[in-house]
């Protein structure tokens, strides 16, 4: 079970007046659309720097051939498909940027469902996934590959990859705050607790798949949600 973030107090000892309940509601709503556009960069480099090039057919491919496409298929998964669901998040955000402060919880309700869905499937078979990623590391052409596109973009292939996982808790950090500032009669509450128990029920299943095929060291994710949170 997960503790489930209670409005700030009212009373005569802690008091918060509306308006500043509000004023971080926006604040919030304005973390999300900044959070959104930073991750859709993130996937997007990942596809266009990595996947994308690696990819290509044998002559036009930077690896040559070296690793097999279905090797390679494997490591990217379904990231394509991620990058447009988290493309369409932050357009219904960025698109109700006024009223999201209000709403928030009710657009990330129609629009997260299919993002945490991709996510589960990117995340179904982490050792299998680790397993490419070591695979394709043993060819000397994919090294210098990997090496040469960070040099030139910044962006490491392996810090790249953790992106979905990321996501999900910077979801929850926000999330929690969101749930904080957010009265228990305010419209958008139950939609805002829907889509906290969706991210965590989400965030569960990827620390059971890891726990079950032992594919990352013990602690991992827990070091990336201190980096997140």
């Amino acid at each position: 079970a997960h503790y489930i973030p209670q409005p700030l107090a009212k009373g005569s000892d802690g008091y918060v007046p509306p308006l500043m309940l509000s004023q971080m509601r926006v604040e919030l709503a304005n973390r999300l659309v900044m959070q959104q556009q930073d991750h859709v960069i993130a996937l997007h480099l990942l596809v266009e720097n990595y996947m994308e090039p690696c990819m290509r057919r044998a002559g036009d491919s930077p690896l040559g051939g070296a690793v097999p496409v279905a090797t390679l298929r494997t490591m990217f998964g379904n990231v394509p498909a991620l990058l447009r669901e988290q493309r369409a998040l932050l357009d219904a955000a960025s698109t109700s940027l006024e009223t999201l402060h209000r709403r928030g919880g009710r657009v990330l309700q129609s629009r997260l469902p299919n993002v945490l869905a991709l996510v589960r499937a990117y995340t179904a078979n982490l050792s299998r996934t680790n397993a490419a990623y070591n695979s394709a590391s043993t060819e000397q052409r994919f090294v210098r590959f990997v090496k040469r596109t960070y040099a030139q973009s910044g962006q490491e292939l392996a810090s790249l990859m953790l992106e979905p996982m990321r996501q999900l808790f910077r979801y929850r950090s926000l999330l929690y705050a969101w749930l904080h500032c957010s009265a228990l009669e305010h419209a958008d509450r139950p939609a805002l607790l829907d889509a906290f128990h969706s991210v965590n029920a989400t965030l569960d299943t990827v620390h059971e798949r890891n726990a079950e095929q032992a594919c990352f060291p013990e602690g991992w994710l827990t070091n990336v949600a201190i980096e997140c949170e």
